[in-house]
């Protein structure tokens, strides 16, 4: 799988800014299961990012009980939150710059084989 790093920041930038929070019960609607907001963990002050269902909301009770539903939710949500824009745009600046300093040492290490190279064939040339 490849990963745009620029497609990454470009997706960052337009999403709402964070810090991203969780928020549980009491402050839930009867069918959501756990929010994701945006400035604020504190429902009535902060912008709700997006919800996630109950299981039978989901359509799937059938498939987990609520308890793992629930649990995974929690799961799920915490992920998201923690990966809020800005957080994004730093690991996007820290991969660049890590992409830069392997392509610096990669060109380092390659003039310093080629510098060895000439060295070792000093001999054997004619004086030029």
């Amino acid at each position: 799988m490849t990963i745009s790093l620029s497609k990454l920041a470009e997706l960052a930038k337009a999403a709402t800014p964070g810090p991203w929070y969780i928020a549980g019960p009491p402050w839930l609607a009867n069918d959501v299961e756990t929010y994701v907001l945006s400035g604020s963990p504190d429902p009535h002050a902060g912008e709700m990012i997006f919800d996630m269902p109950t299981a039978d909301m989901a359509g799937v009770e059938d498939k987990y009980d609520e308890t793992d539903w629930s649990a995974q939710n929690d799961r799920n949500a915490a992920y998201i939150a923690a990966l809020s824009p800005e957080t994004v745009r730093a690991l996007v600046r820290a991969a660049v710059a890590l992409r830069t300093v392997t392509q610096l040492y990669g060109d380092l290490m390659a003039n310093d084989v080629a510098e060895e190279a000439r060295d070792s064939l000093k001999p054997f040339s004619n004086g030029e």
